[in-house]
């Protein structure tokens, strides 16, 4: 395996809805290759390695779903995945959180079906307030939101 594609405790990519078109194997008969490496790619945000990008963006979806539908199990879900997460710190909360904001700025109001425009501005604002606390890195801001399990579990 290349250096740079060696598992190591500070690498490792997480996707959160996988499905066969996002499983990378290499064109070896199973048989004969029993061990063989898996790649799970998320290719609509294709960066290796850079974990705020994937744990980002799973949080942002599971806290859109709360945001616009109202749905208070995708916050559990969130809270659970983030709990789950090993090295997650203070700079890659805030890193998470940046990404969290810059999507409900740029790509919620994309997405018609989540609202009237005054909804959909609404996502917007949320996302504001999460990009301006995240970059003055207002930790106190966020124990008191939703996103609050971000800095729970930060070690």
């Amino acid at each position: 395996m290349a250096p740079d594609l060696a598992p190591a405790s500070t690498q490792g990519s997480l996707y959160f809805l996988t499905n066969a078109t996002s499983i990378v194997i290499p064109d070896l008969p199973l048989e004969e290759h029993p061990a063989i490496n898996i790649f799970v790619v998320d290719w609509e945000v294709i960066h290796m390695n850079c974990r705020h990008f994937d744990i980002g963006q799973m949080t942002v979806e599971l806290y859109l779903l709360w945001l616009r539908k109202g749905i208070i199990a995708s916050l559990w879900i969130m809270e659970g995945l983030v709990a789950e997460f090993d090295g997650l710190n203070e700079e890659l909360s805030f890193r998470i959180a940046i990404h969290m904001g810059s999507y409900l700025i740029c790509m919620a109001p994309l997405t018609p079906e989540w609202g009237t425009p005054e909804q959909l501005a609404d996502l917007v604002c949320a996302g504001r307030d999460i990009l301006v606390h995240a970059w003055k890195e207002d930790r106190s801001w966020f124990r008191k939101g939703k996103v609050a399990c971000l800095f729970r579990h930060a070690t």
